[in-house]
């Protein structure tokens, strides 16, 4: 195994339903895997979104942290913004998608069509990313 990250694309899907809520508007819900009652409750209504991603290296890693840290005039120090850090994260990084518009047509991953990803969507999508790349305990054992 080589210690610079390779530059090859990696894969995060996620399940999602769309759902009509009370005030008449259309609203995302998320799926885990694992949640077999919300996966039995929302079946046949389940999509899928399939992402390729690419794995930050030191220099692009620091620049994001650099780029999203404001000053903490309270605490006097600089803190990192975790709301700009993370639509850094999904603008630079998330690089293909099977996106497509209300008419069927695919929609190019730019920075602007990210910015336009639902909330739901757009903080699973992060935190799967943040997970794959700060490995757990469970990740380490051998």
């Amino acid at each position: 195994m080589s210690v610079l990250v390779p530059t090859s694309l990696f894969p995060i899907d996620i399940k999602y339903a769309e759902v009509k809520l009370k005030n008449g508007m259309t609203g995302i819900v998320v799926l885990e895997e694992d949640d077999a009652e919300s996966l039995k409750k929302y079946e046949g209504k389940i999509k899928e979104l399939h992402t390729q991603w690419q794995q930050p290296g030191w220099k692009e890693n620091n620049n994001i942290v650099r780029e999203s840290m404001y000053w903490d005039e309270f605490r006097g120090v600089r803190d990192v913004d975790f709301y700009i850090y993370r639509a850094l994260v999904l603008e630079r990084f998330l690089k293909v998608w099977d996106v497509k518009d209300d008419k069927g047509q695919p929609v190019q991953c730019t920075p602007d069509a990210v910015a336009r990803l639902d909330i739901q969507v757009a903080t699973a999508l992060v935190s799967k990313f943040l997970a794959r790349n700060v490995p757990t305990e469970e990740d380490l054992k051998n």
